[in-house]
């Protein structure tokens, strides 16, 4: 009875000993893949960061280039020239369509330069196979005559047969009296960005958006996500701070980090599948299985030893008391310990 008693506390020490290790084990897992996501997450940050920074360079050179145009006299002398003509003829256009495209050579980072013209209206651009388009409503050109901060004003350029978004900052014309007149506007292709800034990074796992003031999605890589919020592709996680420069964290599937670009106030933000961290989490699951297998095998060892070396010579003591109990005074158990167990 007592022997099997014995037996039964020195299996469950060893039982809540396992257990205690598998689960100790268990939350150092968990708590390394967080450290895992979260060293990655702040990776992701800074290569994002360096992005924004990139992006800004492109709207600096924008938006001083949009600087340079409002206050260009041989511009703003051409332009009225053009409006004081009753019937512009198409070398009229050519001529002021080409004081447009010296702009665009002298700003490397400017790929189009439109001047509108709501007394005529009339858009003007630097390109070469759409120059002019008339009939253009206010309504149509809204964008031109947006004159806001360092933001840039994210349009829709239907002049070149194609839609395509584009990036541009706009500045007005001032006639010699100080009266409005025109507005003229300089921009870049939102694909030219993808492609130089976005694109270059994204991979299968890897997902880059461009994220306006409004907090709506710009420059996606499917058109049915323009306009979205970043909450419906985080699957309902709380919406990015406006005021935070850099954010990042964990949604989902998803794995975000955003930065907001200091001067132009539009934010990148970057999507990881989690799925795409697999082969670093299957390395340390292998790791922390190894590591519980040599320790588990460790403290059945030292479980061992000490049955031998506490259980044993008991077990001899309590044969023995047994057969003295019985009336049989011969037995003398054999004890190694030189301690409590020696007789």
């Amino acid at each position: 009875m007592w022997q099997s008693f014995r037996v039964r506390i020195l299996l469950a020490m060893l039982t809540v000993a396992v257990f205690s290790i598998i689960l100790l084990f268990g939350i150092n897992y968990r708590s390394a893949v967080l450290t895992l996501e979260q060293n990655y997450l702040r990776t992701s940050a800074e290569n994002v960061g360096t992005q924004a920074d990139r992006f800004d360079e492109y709207m600096s050179e924008l938006y001083h280039a949009s600087v340079y145009a409002g206050a260009d006299h041989t511009l703003r002398e051409a332009a009225a020239a053009y409006i004081s003509l009753d019937h512009a003829g198409i070398d009229d256009v050519l001529g002021l369509s080409t004081q447009l495209k010296v702009l665009c050579y002298r700003w490397p980072a400017v790929e189009t330069v439109y001047l509108y013209l709501p007394g005529k209206q009339e858009l003007l651009t630097s390109e070469e196979l759409h120059q002019r388009r008339t009939g253009v409503s206010e309504e149509q050109c809204a964008w031109a005559e947006e004159t806001g901060d360092f933001t840039p004003v994210r349009f829709l350029d239907t002049m070149s047969g194609s839609e395509r978004w584009m990036y541009g900052y706009s500045k007005p014309l001032y006639n010699n009296a100080g009266e409005y007149f025109a507005s003229v506007c300089v921009g870049i292709d939102e694909r030219t960005l993808r492609y130089t800034l976005l694109d270059a990074a994204d991979s299968g796992s890897v997902q880059y958006y461009l994220v306006d003031s409004d907090g709506r999605l710009c420059t996606p890589l499917r058109a049915e996500e323009n306009g979205l919020s970043p909450d419906a592709l985080l699957s309902g996680a709380a919406a990015l701070p406006e005021r935070a420069e850099t954010v990042f964290g964990a949604s989902g599937d998803w794995l975000y980090a955003s930065v907001k670009a200091p001067f132009s106030g539009i934010r990148l933000l970057r999507l990881t599948d989690r799925d795409s961290l697999q082969t670093e989490l299957d390395g340390l699951r292998r790791q922390f299985f190894l590591l519980l297998a040599m320790v588990v095998g460790a403290a059945l060892l030292l479980t061992w030893v000490l049955v031998n070396w506490l259980y044993h010579p008991m077990q001899s003591i309590m044969q023995a008391m047994e057969k003295v109990g019985g009336g049989d005074l011969s037995p003398s158990p054999e004890i190694e310990q030189p301690e409590e167990f020696r007789l």
